[in-house]
Formats: structure tokens, C-alpha cells, sequence
């Protein structure tokens, strides 16, 4: 219990940082229309930050605890440490990731002008580290750590287990990188202001495809892991960005 709560307050704090630099990049990208829409509910761009800096640490506090309990009862979670060979072999693969995830950018923004008008944008501070502190870190909470191990811990209270099978986990897995990608469809509605066939396509390959590796990764290795895979892919990605696109 005391890890759990040490952990969930650890991740609360990140949480805090990550949902404070998210809520200052989805500021600054959203159209005029949306940001007079915000200015008019909340009052000041400063006070929208914070909101979004207290649901972060809320959520990620609450799902932290939650999904650590859960992830130990079902055997999932594993000591908060890296070893060599695993480490090693994690971050070849998010370098492959990283470079592929890139690819988006030539890809889908020759195909879709809204994409190729986002990346023309650049990539500002707050939108660098935020992804790594709140998609690398946050997102596994909420997503892997809690949701995806809820789905394998529901399963295993009806088959009355303390573990469930590889099968059980992998299915959980897919629903929750299913999830994942439908929890970027309101970003990107309005990032882009509406939706087509091929966003859509775009908002679920890509998210449903890494979200499932991350998942893969937290299943084979521990939540740490998926954390390392998911912050090392935005983290490859974007350095290409900046230097090459």
C-alpha cells in the first residue's frame, strides 16, 4: 500500500507539470474561435492551464493508485527498474518506432492539408516536453497502467483468479489502444476542425498501432517500460522533425 501511494503521488506531481505544458501547447494551436470559446468559460488563458494542471495530477493520481494495486494483485507490476539487456533491446526498437512515427509528417501531411498545416507550425517548448511528460508518462498511467489492467482485472474476478492468461491481457491490450486512439479524435477535431475517412484512419493507425506496442511492452516488461517506449518515440520523432522536416 505504501508503494502504491508513494508511486500515485509521484505520478500526480508529473501529472501536474505535463497537464500545465499540455494545456499551454492545445492553447496556442486551437483555432480563434475555440480559444474566445475557452477565454469565455474560464476567464484567462493562465486559469486554463491550471485546469488542465489539476485534472492531470487528479486523474493521474487517482488511476495510479488504482492501476498499481491492480497491476500487483495480477502480477504485472514489476520492480521500478531497467535491466541492461531489456533496456537495450527496448530502445533499438523505439529508435524504429520513433523514425516511423516521423513519418507521418511526409506521409499524411502530402495527403491531408490540415496535417501538413499543423507540422508547418513548428514545434514550440511546451509541446516538445509535453508530450514526453504527459504522452510518455501520464497516458501509460491512464491508459496501461488503469484501463488496460482494469479490463484484465474485471476478467479475472469473474474467472475468480488471481492472474489471467496471455490471451486475457493481449485482447485487454487491443481494447485499450483502441481506446487510446478514439481519446485523440476530440484533439484532433479540434486541431483540424472536422473529420474525414482518412483522418480518422490516420488518428487510429497511428495511435492504435504505437499504443499496442507500448501495451506489448508493459506486459513483457512492466509499466516502466511502456513509459521509456512511449516518451522515447516523441522524443526521436520530433528531434527528426525539428532537424529534417
Amino acid at each position: 500500500m505504501k508503494k502504491a501511494i508513494l508511486f500515485s503521488i509521484v505520478m500526480a506531481i508529473i501529472g501536474a507539470i505535463g497537464g500545465y505544458l499540455i494545456g499551454m501547447y492545445t492553447f496556442s494551436y486551437y483555432t480563434n474561435d475555440m480559444r474566445t470559446l475557452i477565454l469565455e468559460q474560464v476567464g484567462t488563458k493562465e486559469q486554463f492551464y491550471l485546469l488542465t494542471m489539476a485534472q492531470s495530477a487528479i486523474y493521474a493520481l487517482f488511476t495510479a493508485f488504482t492501476g498499481y494495486l491492480m497491476s500487483t494483485r495480477l502480477g504485472l507490476m514489476r520492480k521500478l527498474t531497467f535491466e541492461k539487456e531489456s533496456l537495450k533491446r527496448v530502445c533499438i526498437q523505439v529508435l524504429a518506432l520513433g523514425i516511423l512515427f516521423f513519418l507521418d509528417a511526409p506521409i499524411f501531411g502530402h495527403l491531408i492539408p490540415e496535417v501538413a498545416k499543423e507540422y508547418d507550425k513548428g514545434i514550440t517548448l511546451p509541446y516538445f516536453f509535453g508530450s514526453l511528460i504527459y504522452g510518455g508518462i501520464i497516458e501509460e498511467v491512464l491508459l496501461r497502467l488503469f484501463f488496460m489492467t482494469l479490463i484484465a482485472f474485471i476478467v479475472s474476478l469473474i474467472q475468480r483468479k488471481k492472474n489471467v492468461s496471455n490471451r486475457v491481457l493481449m485482447t485487454a491490450n487491443i481494447i485499450a489502444a483502441i481506446v487510446f486512439s478514439a481519446g485523440h479524435l476530440p484533439t484532433t477535431i479540434s486541431l483540424f476542425g472536422h473529420l474525414n475517412f482518412l483522418i480518422v484512419f490516420r488518428c487510429f493507425f497511428l495511435n492504435g498501432l504505437f499504443g499496442f506496442v507500448f501495451g506489448y511492452y508493459y506486459i513483457k516488461y512492466g509499466i516502466q517500460y511502456s513509459m521509456l517506449a512511449h516518451a522515447g518515440l516523441h522524443f526521436v520523432s520530433k528531434i527528426l522533425l525539428i532537424l529534417f522536416y
